[in-house]
Parts: C-alpha cells; structure tokens; sequence
C-alpha cells in the first residue's frame, strides 16, 4: 500500500467523487497520475523514485537483496579464500582436491592444571 497525499481540495473532491458514484479510480504509478474511470487524469502525485521503483518491480527487502547475488557471491567466495577458517573448512589442503579444505580433528587430553587425568573432569 502506497499513501498519497492529495493536497488540492478540488482533486481530492473528484476523487470522492468517483468512489461516491461506484466507479473505479486509476492510480497510475509509473505516470503518477490518478485517473477516472474513463481515463481523465484528475491530478498528479509525488512519490520517491526508490519506493516507486520498488512497487513497480514488486520488490521487498529479500528481492533488493537478490538483486545482488552476483556481488554476494563473488564476495563470499573472496572471503572464503581469505578466511577459510570461518566456513567450516578449515585451512589443510585435501589430497587430490585442489580447492577443498580441511582440518582432522585431534583428541585433547583430560587435563587438570597440566597433569593427566584419566577419569571424566569434575567441574
């Protein structure tokens, strides 16, 4: 839904008008223009161009979102050659994989204040 503000007390009397009579009233955004039922243009109207750009286009947040994937992408693959650690791969080359990471896991040892301990820590 889009307010329009319709200052002019005679256009916005043509409007009620309209709505009085039954008929439809046109609102043409990429125009900006209120029409009557038989295409008389009854007034004009303001409305920012990113808002009318997203009406018209049908555009949310997710959809001006998605309108970059490509940027998106190519950020996350760069970040991921960067920090490879942050993706879950971890940072050692696979062998025979050239563009996959990984890591093995290692078994920590029970401590407790540097000495071993073979039964469960009690906290």
């Amino acid at each position: 839904m889009l307010p329009i503000i319709v200052s002019n007390k005679d256009d916005l009397e043509a409007i009620a008008a309209e709505a009085r009579a039954g008929r439809d009233v046109e609102i043409d955004l990429p125009n900006q223009l209120i029409k009557n039922a038989t295409g008389y243009t009854i007034c004009s109207f303001d409305v920012e161009e990113f808002r009318k750009h997203c009406l018209v286009n049908g555009l949310d947040d997710i959809g001006l979102t998605m309108q970059m994937d490509d940027k998106i992408s190519e950020y996350e693959r760069r970040m991921s050659k960067q920090t490879p650690w942050l993706d879950g791969t971890a940072y050692l080359k696979r062998k025979g994989r050239s563009n996959q990471l990984a890591a093995k896991p290692v078994p920590v040892p029970k401590t407790n204040r540097g000495e071993t301990k073979t039964e469960p820590l009690e906290w």
